[in-house]
């Protein structure tokens, strides 16, 4: 599990790899640990290495933008192996959009 703390402290994003089915997903919190946002993986996830793998990139400077990428990653390590970041994501944490 990756997670990286928000700029003013306010919000937490948690990064999960489930290795055993390749279910992946990003969560955001808030500083009480109360569920905000889920992000699940989205497309298809084979069942060999290297897989794409979910990554938290940043958060922006005001805390209102998590940024998140897909990448390759290979299971021979912990943490994985990340190859490259791709397909840069932004995720608005008052709506929720991606």
């Amino acid at each position: 599990m990756d997670s990286k703390v928000s700029p003013n402290g306010e919000y937490v994003a948690y990064a999960y790899d489930f290795y055993w089915n390749y279910h992946q997903t990003i969560e955001i919190k808030d500083k009480e640990g109360k569920l905000i946002w889920r992000i699940p993986y989205q497309g298809e996830l084979p069942n060999a290495d290297p897989h794409p793998y979910m990554g938290i990139y940043r958060w922006s400077n005001d805390s209102s933008q998590l940024y998140f990428c897909y990448s390759w990653a290979s299971d021979g390590g912990d943490p994985p192996v990340q190859i490259y970041c791709s397909n840069l994501q932004q995720l608005d944490i008052k709506t929720g959009k991606v």
